[in-house]
């Protein structure tokens, strides 16, 4: 299926070009025709006032001559107006051909601001830990159109890690196939549904409120102890009950995750710590996920829904050799208000992971839960206060939270204010304070300040 997929730099159609250039030819001979006209109507004038025996002087040019040059132009004139249309005809029917096979519209998103850490916390895997300006990522996505039911979602994201290193991803690739609202079926690779947050918002940051998201349910590569993708198959559909109730839900099997040591390219001995991965190329332990989430919405006004997937995740070093085996469980709520001019967002995970194989021999189940609510109100369409809090109680026994670099008892208090200064561009403002519990090591204590400006095309 990724062999389906490229990114093509298309050139300016020729068939334009070729169109202005004949263009403009046909209007330099319609001067040339009037200056010659102009000229036959001077010489016509001319004979009539010249007396008998008296010497014209413009005799050396006669009116037949100019005649003949001004029928040659008019010649020269109806082959071009003949190209103009043939060219014209042409251009519009590879344009209409392009868009009907290979016109797909590029579209997408740029992040880049600043970022102001006064004491940069002592952890891996840290997102954003260094001051200055910074480049957060430039997004690019297609949605090809193959006809009423068949349907594909592709996006690329270019990013730079907190080492400088430009790194790639292709964060969706998925095809489609649409047999009515309530039976949408998709095959690839796509965001793992559960929450609103992971559901709704993707890689461009112009699309959600703030300018992060949540920090446990980050992408893997940068501090999220969520799965937020999915290789597999998912199937999704909604449906409307009792005049404007809507019912809604998405179900999902597909490659379980497994947690390696971070690679990005870094080679300035800094320890990144282990982040999860989503088993591009098949299930590295044979144990399929799988898990959903279903919503009920009010009105159009309040969405409540449940959530919940299952997985075994293994845990390996830097010459993949297997450390440990967690049986990921995971069930929780989460709700969406969309009010006037409010919205709110909430969701709500409990962990009960099961211990598989450990370095120990360790067989046990270990509890941990983690939860957000973000609120914010828009004035005037332009300007949207926002605050949310967030806190995860993650238990350090627990082989997955112990073996990820930012699997970490957290809370995290956040103040921001976004900016839409134009229907294409926003500000966001942001303040943060955020509190990490470390077990063998002193408490990290930090705030961030930031300023971003969020562009989509």
């Amino acid at each position: 299926m990724t062999q389906l997929f490229s990114v093509s730099a298309l050139a300016a159609d020729p068939g334009q070009d070729r169109t202005a250039e004949l263009e403009k030819k046909l209007e330099q001979s319609l001067q040339q025709i009037q200056a010659l006209s102009a000229r036959i109507t001077q010489l016509e004038n001319a004979s009539k006032t010249t007396s008998p025996g008296q010497a014209n002087p413009t005799a050396n040019v006669t009116p037949t001559a100019v005649q003949e040059k001004l029928s040659a132009q008019e010649q020269r004139l109806e082959k071009l107006e003949k190209s103009v249309e043939q060219v014209a005809s042409s251009a519009a029917d590879q344009s209409s051909n392009d868009s009907n096979i290979l016109g797909v519209p590029v579209h997408g998103f740029i992040a880049l601001g600043y970022g102001h850490l006064p004491n940069p916390p002592n952890l891996p895997n840290t997102v954003n830990s260094k001051s200055g300006f910074q480049m957060a990522n430039v997004d690019f996505y297609f949605a090809p159109n193959f006809g009423d039911q068949l349907k594909a979602i592709m996006e690329l994201n270019l990013e730079y890690t907190e080492q400088g290193v430009l790194t790639y991803d292709l964060e969706r690739f998925e095809i489609g196939y649409t047999f009515n609202d309530l039976v949408n079926i998709w095959a690839g690779r796509f965001h793992t549904p559960y929450g609103e947050w992971n559901t709704a918002f993707h890689h461009g940051h112009f699309i959600q409120t703030s300018i992060d998201r949540p920090r446990f349910v980050a992408f893997e590569d940068q501090g999220g102890v969520m799965p937020s993708h999915t290789i597999g198959v998912m199937e999704s559909g909604t449906a409307r009950v009792n005049g404007g109730d809507r019912v809604s839900y998405d179900f999902f099997v597909g490659n379980g995750s497994r947690i390696i040591p971070a690679s990005d390219g870094n080679n300035l001995g800094i320890a990144l710590g282990n982040q999860l991965e989503f088993n591009p190329v098949g299930d590295d332990n044979g144990n399929t996920a799988y898990g959903g989430r279903v919503s009920y919405q009010f009105n159009n006004t309040f969405t409540l829904g449940a959530h919940g997937l299952s997985e075994v995740v293994d845990t390996y070093d830097g010459n993949n050799v297997r450390l440990n085996s967690t049986k990921l469980n995971m069930l929780g709520a989460f709700y969406l208000l969309e009010w006037n001019d409010w919205e709110s967002i909430g969701e709500y995970y409990r962990f009960k992971n099961d211990d598989k194989f450990g370095a120990n021999g360790t067989n046990g189940t270990h509890n941990s839960w983690a939860a957000f609510a973000q609120v914010s109100y828009t004035f005037g369409n332009i300007w949207t206060p926002y605050a949310r809090i967030e806190k995860a109680e993650l238990d350090q026994t627990d082989n997955y939270f112990a073996s990820l670099a930012s699997g970490r008892t957290y809370t995290r208090q956040v103040l921001g204010l976004r900016w839409d200064f134009n229907k294409a561009a926003a500000l966001k403002f942001e303040t943060d304070r955020t509190h990490e519990l470390e077990i063998a090591a002193p408490d990290e204590k930090y705030n961030r300040t930031r300023v971003q400006l969020d562009v989509k095309f």
